[in-house]
């Protein structure tokens, strides 16, 4: 408080110098001592470190609110249950049971959960408005823009739900097997990034599933995912309607694009690499697949590009008539 007003040290700097020296050790001690008060009141300062009683790795301890920042007084004062890591100090490291996140909290706001490993997690679920998986059953929407993805889920206890796509849905072990058995789904499996640096790596590789002369089943969501939801076709989720593809013959020398046709819809294709592996490369009839053919079109006629569509239900009304 004795600096002087302009800035300069006095003559004997020296002796001003020890002289704040010593306030400075005294300012210094008299915070210590006001900490320290504040420890004991708390009743953390009369036991060393060393011999405090800390959570171990492992132990399940719930999270206090901050009841001074929400307003909502329908949420319960206490979150979790989380999983301790480790605790250094009054700092405890814990994990996210649901989502596997690592937070850090103030020992004082926590406090042990008493239940089992499934209790926890059946506790985690409900805090986090997560419910056990079954099964994924169906899927509707564009494989290529995932924010438009919806799944039909199956629950544990029954229940059958269509959710949109969530990053939860991403990291469940249902979502996994369901997207790893449908070739045209496996992008999804990836973050959107890696989906589309792996898609372009694809289509820089030869061609080696199908060849020139073979024939192929194809799913028809291929074309557009809102016109295949729009055609009217029954349970279009559960079914795999597909047509038929021949392929003609390579597109380039290096083998990365193949053409083909398709006799029902008149169309002539060049196809990808890419389109090879997730619609391609089905090169027979499973049961899951319901074959679109004449009859399929005059009863669905829009399944026929306008520009073509009244030549070719022309041509299948008298093939079905003679």
């Amino acid at each position: 408080m004795r600096l002087p007003p302009d800035g300069t040290l006095p003559d004997k700097a020296g002796v001003f110098l020890e002289s704040l020296n010593r306030n400075l050790e005294t300012l210094r001690s008299i915070s210590s001592d006001f900490q320290q008060k504040l420890l004991d009141a708390k009743g953390l300062g009369l036991i060393p470190v060393e011999n405090q009683n800390m959570y171990q790795r492992g132990d399940y301890v719930l999270f206090s609110r901050d009841t001074t920042m929400h307003h909502d007084k329908l949420l319960p004062r206490f979150k979790g249950p989380y999983v301790v890591l480790s605790q250094r100090k009054n700092d405890v490291e814990c994990k996210d049971i649901i989502h596997d996140n690592i937070q850090f909290f103030h020992v004082e706001r926590l406090k042990l959960f008493h239940g089992t490993e499934q209790d926890a997690r059946d506790a985690a679920q409900l805090d986090n408005d997560q419910y056990e998986l079954d099964r994924i059953l169906a899927y509707r929407g564009d494989p290529e823009q995932r924010t438009t993805m919806e799944f039909e889920i199956m629950f544990a206890d029954g229940t059958i739900k269509w959710l949109v796509w969530t990053a939860d849905l991403f990291d469940t072990t249902a979502y996994e097997n369901f997207c790893g058995s449908r070739p045209e789904l496996r992008p999804l499996l990836f973050t959107a990034a890696d989906a589309l640096k792996r898609k372009q790596e694809t289509n820089k590789q030869p061609i080696t599933e199908v060849a020139p002369g073979q024939s192929t089943y194809v799913d028809i969501r291929y074309y557009s995912s809102e016109w295949y939801a729009g055609l009217g076709l029954p349970d279009p989720e559960h079914h795999s309607y597909v047509v038929k593809f021949d392929y003609t013959g390579w597109a380039n020398k290096n083998h990365t694009k193949i053409k083909a046709t398709c006799e029902l819809f008149d169309e002539q294709h060049v196809l990808n690499h890419d389109f090879v592996k997730r619609y391609g490369s089905r090169l027979a009839l499973a049961n899951f697949m319901t074959l679109v053919d004449r009859a399929t079109v005059l009863r669905f006629p829009t399944l026929i590009q306008a520009d073509r569509r009244d030549r070719l239900l022309r041509q299948y009304r008298q093939d079905v008539i003679g």
